[in-house]
C-alpha cells in the first residue's frame, strides 16, 4: 500500500454505551423512513445546521422501502456495528498516513483517532478539523486541501 487516507474514522469496535441507540435508530429508519430520524442521523453526521437539503436527498432515496432495498441501508450499518478491532494491528500499517478528524465528531470521539495515529508504525500527518463526523461533506474546502497536499507531498518512489 502507498498511503491511506483516514477521515473520521477508528480502529476499534462502537462503543458498547452507543450500540443499542445505534441499533434502535436503524430500526426506526427501516420501519418509518428516514423522516422520523433525520434530525438525529443529521446531528450525529453533519453536526448542528439547517440541513433540508440532505433530508431531501434521503427522503428521495430511502424514503419508500421495498423488501429488496433494505440491505442498501442495512450492510453497511451491519459492517459498522459488527467491524473487528483493529487496534492490535495498526503497527503493520507503516505507509505514510493522513488522518483528517473532526474535532466535533460526535459519532467517533477525537481520542480514538489519536489512538489510530499513536498505533500506526509509519508517518502519520495528523489534521483536525473543526468538523462532525463527515468532515469531508461539512467542510470539503479544508480537507480536500490536506488530502492535494498530503498526496502532492508523497515520494515517487
Amino acid at each position: 500500500m502507498r498511503a491511506l487516507v483516514l477521515i473520521d474514522s477508528q480502529a476499534g469496535q462502537e462503543d458498547p454505551a452507543s450500540a443499542p441507540a445505534y441499533e434502535q435508530l436503524h430500526q426506526a429508519w427501516l420501519d418509518n423512513g428516514p423522516g422520523p430520524v433525520q434530525e438525529v442521523v443529521a446531528s450525529i453526521i453533519l453536526g448542528p445546521g439547517q440541513w433540508d437539503g440532505w433530508y431531501a436527498k434521503w427522503n428521495e432515496r430511502y424514503g419508500q422501502w421495498a423488501p429488496d432495498d433494505l440491505g442498501q441501508l442495512t450492510w453497511p450499518f451491519r459492517c459498522l456495528m459488527d467491524r473487528d478491532d483493529l487496534t492490535g494491528r495498526l503497527a503493520e500499517i507503516t505507509c505514510p498516513t493522513l488522518i483528517v478528524h473532526g474535532t466535533a465528531d460526535a459519532s467517533i470521539p477525537l481520542a480514538r483517532a489519536e489512538a489510530v495515529r499513536d498505533g500506526l508504525g509509519g508517518p502519520v500527518t495528523f489534521v483536525v478539523e473543526g468538523a462532525a463526523h463527515a468532515s469531508n461533506v461539512t467542510h470539503p474546502d479544508e480537507v480536500n486541501r490536506a488530502i492535494l497536499g498530503f498526496l502532492n507531498g508523497l515520494d515517487d518512489g
